[in-house]
């Protein structure tokens, strides 16, 4: 026990005013941003092929690139578990340096994957946990899952050649399988593990190997350069995309066949992959990260009786996890926005003045309905006893529409509750119009989410909010604020927009954006099923070339 694979130390990565979620780093606008893609129709030049190649002049040239990276907290956590059937605990998990994606990003954004000598570290530490776990038990079971007796010639030969091939998602190298064996024959049985130390040092080598930890694709000294992906690169990417863990032996299978290359064939397997239970979990993680569902778990419900805020708060969260199976991985999205059917819990019937039920259909009084009805996002858009209408407005606007509102000048508080001076100030107005008023119509909801009639200074409540884009987009309760939302024209290309972030793992560029605005006629056609989307993102051209980053300064 105790392997340290140098090379992975030695792949050690430097780290490194809002970007708006319709802009990259260099301020190329994004789909959803002007609303040209909002109908499904409006492409821009040169999408008509997806692939983002043309002149230096072409609308869709310019593309994002895809810097080296390793996969990320769930995908090592998944690719672990699919390899040893061992899973990581969260204190394990948790040596991992966190990941802070900027605001008009994911977690999974490949800029932000870096490996640092602490995560090589543990990395290290993991590796050994799971060998260890893994071969300490009854010989019979062991030997079941190597597939094979360690008494027998050839048993480390063939175990090296399946585990390492998965693990690196291509096949085997002589110089890797002979290294391996080195490490193997010169095992010693630290851990009491007898004569399964030889496969207990070679686990421990490969989940720490950066052939492993990291998504090596090709590279070249050219920024901006496309470079073809190989069978194999490309269904690692699919892996991580469809189902956030790296290929099975089945992908393998076809990768070395060709498959991949082959636009046909890869449109099939990416049918079949979006089948698999393990796509529906990736796109659930999809749905509950845009969405910012676990920001649910900071909120104060301070309307709840003493001892119950906890108890409300996993009720409101499962309500909204609920919304997005059935709207998001499953079905219509709109419905996430307008639906009038819920499942209601004592303590959300107290909060929303119904009768609890499985099946909930809440009448017009109930003014609820779709997701910004619910408890979970009213009472995380508010702070303490104060319902926010500058963060129900700035929820609406990032999240569902993609259009990130400017940081307030230097020195001006993050407190909104005069937010009614906004107005008569033109100094506030200029960026508030485009969030205040928003809230305003959720300004029947209190803080936890439970209906009122004043607010708590006295102040009369407004009795509705609109957009600030001139059409007729005027609401006054939540159901009526998520039809407006649908009628934005900005809707569906954030949808695709928010969708080819995660599952390319970077922010969009024009060649990106196009092909994202390429996917939502489909979508449309698909009664606006998330699937169909994801299927015509990752089905591009695109998803089968690395586009070389600029090198870093003063590194290679």
């Amino acid at each position: 026990m105790g392997v340290k694979t140098i090379a992975l130390l030695a792949c050690v990565l430097p780290a490194g005013c809002y970007h708006g979620l319709g802009a990259g780093p260099d301020g190329d606008v994004g789909v959803g941003s002007d609303g040209a893609a909002s109908d499904g129709a409006q492409t821009a030049a040169g999408s008509d092929t997806g692939d983002g190649d043309g002149d230096d002049d072409d609308a869709c040239a310019a593309a994002a690139p895809d810097a080296l990276r390793r996969l990320t907290g769930s995908q090592y956590a998944r690719s672990v578990t699919a390899l040893t059937g061992i899973e990581l605990s969260a204190a394990l998990l948790g040596l991992l340096a966190p990941v802070e994606p900027p605001l008009d990003a994911f977690e999974n954004l490949a800029d932000t994957l870096l490996v640092r000598q602490s995560d090589a570290e543990a990395y290290q530490r993991i590796a050994e946990s799971v060998a260890r776990e893994r071969f300490s038990g009854d010989d019979a079971t062991i030997a079941a899952w190597v597939g094979c007796a360690s008494s027998e010639p050839t048993c480390l030969e063939n175990f090296i050649e399946r585990f390492t091939r998965l693990a690196y998602r291509r096949p085997v190298t002589a110089t890797e399988r002979a290294n391996l064996r080195a490490l193997a024959d010169a095992a010693v049985d630290a851990g009491g593990i007898g004569p399964w130390a030889p496969w207990s040092t070679v686990v421990e080598a490969v989940l720490q190997s950066p052939k492993f930890v990291l998504v090596v694709e090709p590279s070249s000294e050219i920024a901006d350069e496309r470079l073809p992906l190989d069978d194999h690169q490309i269904a690692t990417r699919l892996a991580l995309a469809l189902w956030d863990q790296i290929p099975d032996a089945d992908l393998l299978d076809h990768a070395d066949a060709g498959a991949f290359t082959d636009r046909t064939e890869r449109l099939g397997i990416i049918a079949q992959m979006l089948d698999d239970p393990r796509a529906e979990t990736a796109v659930r993680q999809f749905a509950s990260r845009w969405f910012r569902v676990d920001a649910i778990d900071g909120a104060d419900f301070v309307e709840a009786a003493n001892g119950e805020a906890a108890a409300l708060r996993a009720d409101a969260k499962a309500e909204v996890l609920r919304l997005l199976d059935a709207h998001v991985v499953q079905g219509d999205l709109r419905e996430l926005y307008t639906s009038q059917h819920a499942a209601i819990t004592p303590a959300l019937a107290a909060i929303y003045g119904v009768t609890p039920g499985e099946d909930v259909e809440f009448a017009p009084d109930d003014h609820r309905g779709g997701l910004f009805g619910t408890a979970g996002f009213l009472a995380m858009t508010s702070s303490g006893t104060h319902a926010s209408p500058v963060q129900r407005g700035v929820f609406v606007r990032r999240v569902s529409l993609c259009s990130e509102p400017p940081p307030p000048p230097p020195g001006v508080p993050m407190d909104d509750a005069t937010s009614d001076e906004h107005s008569a100030n033109p100094a506030c107005w200029g960026c508030h119009v485009a969030l205040d008023p928003i809230g305003w119509g959720l300004d029947r909801y209190g803080p936890s989410g439970s209906l009122r009639t004043a607010a708590p200074d006295g102040r009369p409540l407004h009795e509705s909010g609109y957009f600030d884009e001139g059409a007729d987009l005027e609401f006054a309760d939540a159901a009526q604020l998520g039809a407006a939302v649908l009628a934005h024209p900005s809707f569906v290309g954030c949808a695709a927009e928010n969708a080819m972030k995660w599952f390319y793992a970077k922010i969009p560029r024009a060649a990106e954006t196009c092909v994202a605005e390429a996917s939502t006629p489909a979508f449309i056609a698909a009664e606006f099923n998330m699937r169909t989307l994801v299927r015509e993102l990752v089905g591009d051209d695109a998803i089968t070339r690395r586009v070389m980053p600029a090198a870093i300064e003063g590194g290679g």
